[in-house]
Parts: structure tokens; C-alpha cells; sequence
């Protein structure tokens, strides 16, 4: 209910404010949609409540607190630190007080001053634990990640059995890559919050990380059970199934997360390559076909943020999708952009080879067929409904062009002497 009447008064201030207004508030109540907004992270919104604060309520110590967040946020360390000793911290929360303190010290890297503050805590648990818990937020937020670790493990010696501290250990292991470590800590932290879906959904990236997706598969199903998992979950979800050849699940969540530009540009490649696999390629040239729209270069931009393993996939994919309109030319670019992501890959090879064959330049289509296998050529000349299956079964074991062919090659080259 006090939730619903600070968002009402925020609502109509952001209302009164529309209007060129400016609005008179009282101070208990400033500070309660101040703090609302700080909990938010609206920084927007907060600092204009604070100027409007500071105009009526100058010498409040609160509002100072706040204005030296902004200032720390502006890299203004000196005039910082000069208003925040002008605080006395009896005034104020002594835990957002502190607080601010640990925000200097972190954003100033000074580390040690950081450690000595928190020193002089030993023995007040409920000032120096959230504390510690504030500083690992400011670092990782940094990417400070080499000093988040060392102060994890003085926040253990401290307080070994915190299941939070404990959390923060196996995401330090993790972001180091340690995966095998950090998955038994996991797992106990499990074994004593068992309906605790962070710890599942944490479990679940472990494994997906080192490899084992089935284990991680068994990980978001039983999140899902405890809650409702976050996007970046649900994909990761949907990951292990492709990994596991599960294909026609992926596709159901795949299908039910693409609901904007930007998730379609994530998800595409990845539902392409499913319905490829699940051998419904008309569904999988569909979803191409609206992603191919674009230029070349917007599609290399949207395809940038995928791992190199499914931008390998996308491109190939796109290629095949390409070919068989006839854009013969585009797909050769798009073959190329798969090859320098796998430089050996023989099926993109015997792809590109075809592709050259279809435009009679006989040289590269022999370049890249010397780089596919025997077999896998063979192959290729006995699926009569395999894709461009008329231009493979002019390949003949000894590699001679069809006249036909040649003769294509020599109007467009009248040099050609093959």
C-alpha cells in the first residue's frame, strides 16, 4: 500500500513538472520517492528530485548523501569528498552513509582505504555484512573483477556459512573460468536452499559452460519449477536442447521468445539451424528469408553479437537459403563469411564449389572442392534431393566439367582454355 502512494506521488510531480511546474514537497516525503527511485536505479528522475530538494531543503544531510553520489557519478572526487565529510553520519542511516564511503573508495580504486573501513566493522555484523555485499555489487558493476575475488574470500573468514557470500564465490569462480570448482559449491548451496531458482538457473550455466548440457538441461527444467527463469536463462535452455539434438523443443521456446527486433536478431540464426536439423527446411528458409531483408552490412552488424559457432551456422544456412533463389553471387559472400569464422569446414567448401560451378568459374570451383573429402562427394552425388543435386551430379569422379558448362565458362572468359 506505501508502495502504491510514493508511486502516486511521484506520478503526479513527473505530471507537475510536464506542465513547467514546480512543485512544492514536503521533506519526509521527498526522501520517500528519493529512496524509491535510488532502489529503481530511475537516476534520471532521482536527480531531478534532487535538485528540486536541495533548492527548498539545502543543508539536509540526506540530500547531500545523494548529491555526492551524483558528484562521485560525474568523476568529481574532490568536491565529493569534501561534502561527504561535511555529513555528520549521526544524522543520517549509518548504512547508506558507509555506503557512499565504500562508493568513493571503489570507483577511486583505493582498495586499501576500502579495507581498512571495513576492518574497523569487525565484530558489527549488521553494518559490516551488507557492506561487503555493497562493495562486491560496486566492483562487478566496475568489472573489477580481480578485486571482487579477494574480497569475497575476506567476507568467507568472516562470515563462512553466509549463503550469499557463498553465491558470490561460485560467481567468482565461474567468471575465472573454474567452472569444475565452482559446481560443487553450487550443488551445496542447493543441498540447503533446494527451491532457490538463482542457485538452479546458476547451476544450469555452469554445466552449459563446461560442456555437460544434458546435466544443465536437468538444471532449468527444475528452475522452472522454482520460478519463472529470465530471458537470458530460457535461451540458454533452449541452447542445451539444440546441444542435445532436442530439436523441436528449442524451436517451441526459440519461436516463443522472438518477440522484437532484437531478440529475432539473436534468435534467428540459432531457429534457423534447428529447423534445418529437424528437416524442416521450408520453416528455416521462412525465418531466413525475413532476416536476409536487410543489407549485408546490417546483417553482419545484428549477427555480430552471436558466438562465432552459430554466426558459422547462420552463414552457412544463409548461403544454401541464397542459392536456391538463384542470388548466386550473395550466397558466395555469405559462404566466405562462414569459411574465415571455420576456415576447414568441408561442407561450406563443397558449397562454395558448387556455387562457383554454377557461375562456370572453373577455377575456384576446383580450389574449394580439393578441400572436401572423397566421401563427401560421393555423398553428394547420390542424394538426388539434396540441395543443387543437379549441378553435384555433373561432378563426375574424375572432376570433368560438362560441356555445357565449359562452354558457359568460355563466353564468359573468352581466354578460358580448358
Amino acid at each position: 500500500m506505501r508502495q502504491q502512494e510514493i508511486e502516486r506521488w511521484i506520478k503526479a510531480f513527473d505530471e507537475a513538472m510536464a506542465r513547467g511546474e514546480q512543485p512544492y514537497i514536503e521533506l519526509d516525503q521527498l526522501l520517500d520517492m528519493m529512496d524509491h527511485l535510488y532502489v529503481q536505479e530511475d537516476e534520471e528522475r532521482l536527480y531531478t528530485l534532487l535538485d528540486l530538494g536541495l533548492a527548498y531543503y539545502p543543508a539536509e544531510p540526506e540530500l547531500i548523501l545523494y548529491e555526492v553520489k551524483r558528484l562521485i557519478d560525474n568523476r568529481r572526487y574532490d568536491k565529493a569528498e569534501e561534502r561527504l565529510r561535511a555529513v555528520d553520519k549521526e544524522e543520517v542511516d549509518e548504512l547508506f552513509y558507509w555506503g557512499m564511503w565504500i562508493l568513493y573508495y571503489c570507483r577511486k580504486r583505493q582498495f586499501d582505504r576500502l579495507y581498512a573501513l571495513l576492518n574497523k566493522m569487525d565484530g558489527d555484523e549488521e553494518l559490516q555484512f551488507p557492506l561487503i555485499g555493497h562493495a562486491l555489487s560496486i566492483l562487478y558493476e566496475m568489472d573489477e573483477v580481480q578485486e571482487a575475488r579477494p574480497l569475497v574470500q575476506y567476507g568467507l573468514e568472516r562470515y563462512p556459512d553466509s549463503p550469499e557470500l557463498g553465491f558470490e564465490q561460485v560467481i567468482a569462480y565461474a567468471i575465472d573460468g573454474r567452472q569444475k570448482e565452482a559446481i560443487p559449491l553450487c550443488e551445496a548451496l542447493i543441498n540447503k536452499d533446494p527451491y532457490n531458482m538463482d542457485y538452479w538457473c546458476t547451476l544450469g550455466k555452469l554445466y552449459t559452460e563446461a560442456g555437460d548440457y544434458g546435466k544443465a538441461l536437468e538444471a532449468f527444467d527444475t528452475a522452472r519449477d522454482c520460478g519463472l527463469p529470465d530471458l537470458e536463462t530460457e535461451l540458454q535452455r533452449a541452447h542445451c536442447l539444440f546441444m542435445c539434438k532436442n530439436y523441436e523443443r528449442a524451436i517451441e521456446i526459440y519461436e516463443r521468445l522472438r518477440v522484437d527486433d532484437t531478440l529475432r536478431t539473436l534468435i534467428d540464426p540459432i531457429l534457423t539451424e534447428c529447423y534445418m536439423r529437424s528437416e524442416r527446411q521450408e520453416d528455416g528458409y521462412n525465418v531466413l528469408s525475413g532476416f536476409l531483408a536487410d543489407s549485408a552490412e546490417e546483417v553482419e552488424q545484428r549477427c555480430a553479437t552471436l558466438p562465432p559457432s552459430e554466426q558459422f551456422d547462420f552463414y552457412l544456412h544463409a548461403g544454401i537459403f541464397l542459392q536456391t533463389r538463384g542470388e548466386t553471387e550473395r550466397a558466395i559472400d555469405y559462404y566466405h563469411h562462414a569459411l574465415r569464422l571455420d576456415i576447414d569446414n568441408a561442407r561450406t567448401h563443397l558449397h562454395l564449389a558448387l556455387a562457383y560451378l554454377e557461375q562456370c568459374d572453373i577455377e575456384s570451383y576446383r580450389k574449394h572442392l580439393q578441400e572436401v573429402p572423397e566421401e563427401m562427394r560421393e555423398a553428394q552425388l547420390q542424394a538426388p534431393d539434396a540441395p543443387y543435386a543437379d549441378i553435384s551430379r555433373m561432378v563426375s569422379d574424375e572432376h570433368m566439367i560438362p560441356a555445357a558448362i565449359l562452354a558457359r565458362a568460355s563466353l564468359n572468359d573468352p581466354a578460358n582454355n580448358n
